[in-house]
């Protein structure tokens, strides 16, 4: 019984020291583990960080772009940008309504001044280009008056030749925002607002 009991024990023993060695092992794998996992989620964190900074200057750049482009232009940059999201619902490209707004600011510019076809053309299309008192009417303000003029219009030859008259190069590729008309177009600014 003696010898049977010191073998069991001896035989205890062992399977104890064995298991305690592959438990020490898995504890080491999976503080390795934990460690990859820490050195990958830190990665990611500074990753993340990064991509939200990158956004966030993104975001600063634009606002700064716009508020730029709103002062070469003679309009608020928030009526810039509510433009400008309503032109992108129309397919129609930021730097083309910019140059398009920037034309128009030039052709009301011009008939101030008295240059006889851009007082027609307002004439004709019965839209203000100034106030009473002479300043120009606001930009944003005009650009709605085409659009309603010009939404009514069937789409031909003729309304392509007053947009591009009015709006320049820029005219045609704004046609798809002017047929919006007036009202659409407030609305697609609410809805970027």
């Amino acid at each position: 019984i003696s010898i049977v009991l010191a073998a069991l024990t001896g035989s205890f023993e062992t399977d104890m020291n064995r298991a305690s060695k592959t438990a020490e092992k898995r504890l080491r794998e999976v503080e390795a583990t934990a460690k990859r996992a820490g050195v990958a989620i830190g990665a990611a964190l500074v990753g993340a960080a990064a991509i939200a900074g990158a956004a966030i200057k993104h975001a600063v750049d634009r606002a700064d772009e716009l508020s730029k482009a709103a002062q070469k232009i003679g309009v608020t940059t928030e009526a810039l940008s509510t433009l400008g999201y309503a032109a992108q619902l129309a397919d129609v490209d930021l730097s083309q309504l910019q140059a398009g707004l920037g034309r128009l600011t030039k052709f009301q510019a011009e008939a101030a001044q008295g240059t006889e076809a851009n007082v027609e053309m307002f004439a004709r299309l019965g839209i203000a280009y100034r106030e009473t008192n002479g300043a120009l009417h606001d930009t944003g303000e005009v650009f709605r008056e085409v659009a309603d003029r010009l939404s009514k219009m069937p789409d031909s030859a003729d309304k392509a030749a007053i947009a591009l008259e009015i709006f320049g190069r820029s005219g045609a590729n704004l046609i798809p925002l002017l047929n919006e008309g007036a009202d659409g177009i407030a609305e697609l600014e609410e809805r970027a607002r």
